[in-house]
């Protein structure tokens, strides 16, 4: 249903390479874990339990269609959710009489999503582009039907303070980074919407705003954050500085516990990543980490608790750049 990377997981535990959100660099992640036979087995029920017609294509868009996605949880990790047989059951009861291989259109494998990028010194924040959906989807006559009959909405909502679109199939994409923080990742879909079954198909769209530490910031970034271990800090920063330079973190908790943060980097260019795990006690609030800035290029900082840490946690984030 979308370029989310995957469509719906199932219950199991696998651990895998952090997320790279830099969209030029293209990598497939892998595991094994109990989540296949889970999801084989509940397929397996809900295929043996319909007395109608099917097909793969349809049973893959039920299954996404009806999965369940956790609180505070996003799309890159579970996709459209968990999967939930005995909704998809009561889904395909429901809609028997609907055609889904006409009514579904074909995706393009290399279509991805729309993906903005800007830094945070540029004076004109507004950037317009023109999309049509046949780059998205096959332009073969069932998806030239369901381009015609189809209306267009933007998802979450939240995202109109920085996205204005025009529903038509050739539309514009208007982004005013404004509101946005330097430095972060925002996340949009397109939603592709049929009048009967609702939501076929999602366009994401990736808004990078570009944090430019140059000499208007004193070299510097600092920045109070509250964290969870559901939910990462990130930030994405471009150094603009003519030899190499060290950039020190300096984290300090405001809560007099024990905290076990881990500090993920990697440079857009490389293939491989840093980890540094910062332990803080009673009585020691604050916890410094190098890192050796030698090329200009993007670079992208993960700050994460691990799992069963502290529900929330105040930080002030120090990165200071000092040349060599």
């Amino acid at each position: 249903m979308g370029s989310l990377g995957l469509d719906f997981v199932a219950p199991g535990i696998v651990i895998t390479d952090a997320p790279r959100f830099s969209y030029e660099k293209l990598g497939a992640y892998s595991g094994t874990s109990c989540a296949a036979s889970n999801a084989a087995g509940a397929v397996a029920c809900l295929l043996s339990g319909l007395k109608i017609e099917y097909s793969t294509k349809m049973i893959k868009f039920v299954l996404a269609k009806t999965a369940y996605l956790p609180k505070n949880r996003n799309k890159f990790e579970f996709g459209h959710g968990l999967i939930q047989i005995y909704d998809a059951f009561k889904y395909c009861q429901n809609h028997s009489k609907i055609d889904f291989n006409n009514k579904i259109p074909y995706p393009l494998p290399s279509a991805g999503g729309i993906h903005f990028m800007q830094n945070d010194d540029e004076k004109n924040t507004v950037t317009e582009r023109e999309i049509n959906l046949s780059q998205f989807i096959e332009n073969d006559e069932p998806s030239k039907d369901v381009i015609e009959n189809c209306t267009l909405e933007i998802s979450p909502k939240t995202t109109e303070n920085f996205i204005e679109f025009d529903g038509n199939n050739k539309f514009k994409i208007k982004i005013d980074t404004k509101n946005l923080e330097a430095g972060s990742l925002n996340f949009a879909e397109i939603l592709i919407m049929d009048s009967e079954i609702g939501s076929i198909y999602n366009i994401p769209i990736n808004v990078i705003y570009v944090l430019k530490v140059t000499k208007t910031h004193n070299y510097s970034f600092e920045k109070e954050i509250t964290l969870n271990y559901e939910n990462p800090y990130y930030l994405i920063l471009y150094p603009y500085f003519e030899s190499s330079t060290e950039c020190k973190i300096t984290i300090t908790t405001l809560e007099n516990s024990i905290l076990d943060l881990c500090i993920k980097y990697m440079v857009r260019s490389e293939s491989e990543e840093t980890v540094k795990i910062l332990d803080f006690i009673p009585n020691v609030s604050t916890q410094t980490h190098t890192i050796s800035i030698e090329i200009k290029a993007f670079h992208e900082f993960c700050i994460f608790q691990k799992i069963g840490a502290l529900p929330f946690v105040v930080l002030n984030l120090e990165f200071n750049f000092i040349s060599d």
